[in-house]
């Protein structure tokens, strides 16, 4: 078990590596259609603005898909967040805003992605969700 104090103190160094900005976006249900080009988009609701977090790359794992006889490992994205932050659900989608001018990486900036389900942790020092790149 870990003392409060020393939790505490983690959550305050996790989340201080979360500098970049990020926008939280969740689908209406409603579309709009173009009267030219006669095609629907979805319309999105702003769930969360102004979140710190940071995109990270996670471990290799076993794709869900195999080749027989082979096992195929692919990294997968994570984003990482503040316990402060709430609401956030599985297919959310999430775009980075800003990055931090220092550490950065100035092609984060306007990738969006989807949010395919939470990744637990055994200590809560942040939040964290798997997902998937939107093409």
């Amino acid at each position: 078990m870990i003392p409060a104090g020393r939790l505490v103190s983690a959550r305050r160094s996790t989340e201080a590596l979360h500098r970049d900005t990020f926008t939280v976006y969740r689908a209406t249900g409603e579309v709009v259609k173009d009267p030219i080009l006669l095609t629907e988009t979805p319309v999105y609701a702003v769930v969360a603005k102004r979140v710190q977090g940071k995109f990270k790359a996670s471990g290799a794992d076993n794709r869900d898909v195999q080749t027989p006889g082979m096992k195929v490992a692919e990294t997968g994205l994570e984003w990482h967040t503040s316990l402060d932050v709430r609401g956030i659900l599985t297919d959310d989608e999430v775009e980075c805003v800003a990055v931090d001018p220092d550490t950065g990486d100035p092609d984060n900036v306007g990738r969006r992605v989807r949010v395919t389900g939470p990744f637990i942790k055994s200590i809560a020092t942040a939040r964290r969700f798997r997902v998937s790149e939107l093409t």
